[in-house]
């Protein structure tokens, strides 16, 4: 299938544990690479072993994050911006493969200095509701609800 990635090596200089495909993610949100014919995706996901199977493609790498999904994915594709193909898929080489871990985690250093609210960001998915907009919902829903309550008598 494509080139085969050499094991990140465990000097890396980050204080995240390292991680690679063999560790099973689970459900844990992270950045992840995932190999398709020689092309790679580089995306995040909430459950990234799903996501490589609705992709087709086999997960290689993956580095679980908590914060700052958006920024941390952007810049990690800015790093690789020379080797994009399309989207969120790249041409990389078995160098760049095996420094996927440390890029990720330079990512996530910039973002942690350089966007102080980032750890306040959710992962992928459906947003949070804010306990004001929670409210004001559930208010509309039960005008709703006694509107037709009303015009049925």
């Amino acid at each position: 299938m494509g080139v085969q990635a050499p094991p990140i090596s465990a000097t890396a200089t980050t204080t995240e544990p390292n991680t690679s495909a063999t560790d099973s993610p689970g459900r844990r949100a992270g950045i992840y690479l995932a190999e398709s014919g020689g092309r790679y995706k580089i995306g995040c996901s909430r459950d990234p072993e799903r996501r490589a199977k609705s992709l087709r493609a086999e997960l290689r790498d993956w580095v679980p994050i908590t914060f700052g999904f958006d920024l941390i994915e952007a810049r990690v594709h800015r790093q690789y911006a020379a080797k994009r193909l399309h989207g969120e898929w790249f041409a990389l080489d078995a160098a760049e493969l095996a420094r996927f871990s440390q890029v990720v985690h330079a990512a996530i250093r910039y973002v942690q200095g350089h966007h102080p609210l980032a750890r306040h960001r959710r992962p992928p998915g459906r947003p949070a509701l804010s306990p004001e907009e929670r409210r004001r919902r559930a208010r509309d829903r039960k005008r709703r609800w006694l509107a037709s309550r009303v015009g049925s008598q």
